[in-house]
């Protein structure tokens, strides 16, 4: 069963409990992902039981920016490095929604349905990877997970659901 549930930061072992515990699969897992940090196993798995990727820190909080690589592309296309990156993970197949609150960069953000990178220029993107997490943000360990000592229960998939979009408060006892 399709359930209505998204996840947040959840890695392969994660869903791999989740769905062996659980009938109902998440529609959507978001991740940190972005050309120096791709997540590949947590992307297979994703694909392998038909859950979207929602792109987590798309633009490695600007840090993919000035690669090399992704400079020549975008001189090589008319377009910024900032509309590069959000084009290769829609190449991709990946939700993504880089933030903003500046009109400009927003503008800038929706401005990359107008050319196609090439299958070389994607090779090129991915051979980035080299597992670079960007740093914590003060948001970006409000989510409870399950803790790898302890098993999964009955509860888990309950309190994944619930948790998602809950204050930390709320699930501070999921870590028990």
């Amino acid at each position: 069963m399709r359930g209505h549930i998204t996840l947040v930061n959840r890695q392969r072992l994660h869903l791999e409990r989740l769905i062996n515990a659980s009938t109902i699969v998440p529609a959507v897992n978001q991740v940190e992902l972005h050309p120096a940090l791709q997540n590949r196993d947590v992307i297979a798995a994703n694909t392998r039981h038909g859950i979207a990727t929602e792109v987590w820190s798309p633009l490695a909080q600007a840090a993919v920016l000035g690669e090399p690589a992704v400079t020549t592309i975008a001189t090589a296309h008319g377009k910024t490095p900032a509309q590069v990156v959000p084009r290769w993970h829609l190449q991709e197949g990946r939700i993504v929604i880089p933030k903003s609150v500046t009109p400009a960069r927003i503008a800038e953000n929706l401005d990359v349905f107008d050319f196609d990178l090439t299958v070389d220029e994607l090779s090129v993107i991915d051979a980035l990877d080299r597992d670079g997490r960007t740093p914590p943000s003060s948001t970006a360990n409000d989510r409870a997970s399950i803790p790898p000592s302890r098993p999964a229960s009955a509860g888990d998939s309950f309190l994944m659901r619930s948790c998602a979009h809950a204050p930390k408060r709320a699930c501070a006892r999921r870590n028990q």
